[in-house]
């Protein structure tokens, strides 16, 4: 495996790994709302069940691009041009996610977005196409 195949690999990791933290935190802040809601007066409590399932809905979409990251990111030793495709496109959302959401958090979205990037450009090298196409590189 060439050696910019391998970072971006590590990069996938990172996202991959990144974005499931982040999906159990907001689980996390989701149960502990809810949690709140009980001892809360009716007002505040409806108030704190809604930010509380907002938030679980949240989760979902961190989650699910979480798994995509990491199961890309496992597929690489046994994986061909498709997987190569998958981590392109992988890649292509988080980075646009990212440009959309910097204005939020642009600490957590900036970081994601530079690593995004960075997986990108050595995906998108010549050596890692001959690699995923199973020729010697």
């Amino acid at each position: 495996m060439p050696s910019g195949v391998r970072a971006s690999r590590v990069l996938l990791f990172v996202l991959g790994g990144s974005q499931a933290l982040v999906a159990l935190l907001t689980l996390a802040f989701a149960l502990w709302l809810g949690a709140r809601s009980a001892s809360a007066s009716e007002e505040v409590g409806e108030l704190l069940l809604l930010a509380g399932g907002a938030s679980a809905v949240t989760a979902v979409p961190f989650a699910l691009f979480a798994c995509w990251g990491l199961v890309t990111a496992a597929r690489y030793g046994s994986g061909g041009p498709g997987t190569r495709l998958s981590a392109l496109l992988y890649t292509t959302s988080v980075a646009a996610l990212g440009v959309l959401l910097s204005s939020a958090l642009p600490w957590m979205y900036g970081t994601g977005l530079c690593l995004a990037l960075a997986a990108f450009v050595l995906l998108a090298a010549g050596e890692a196409g001959e690699w995923f196409d199973g020729r010697a590189y």
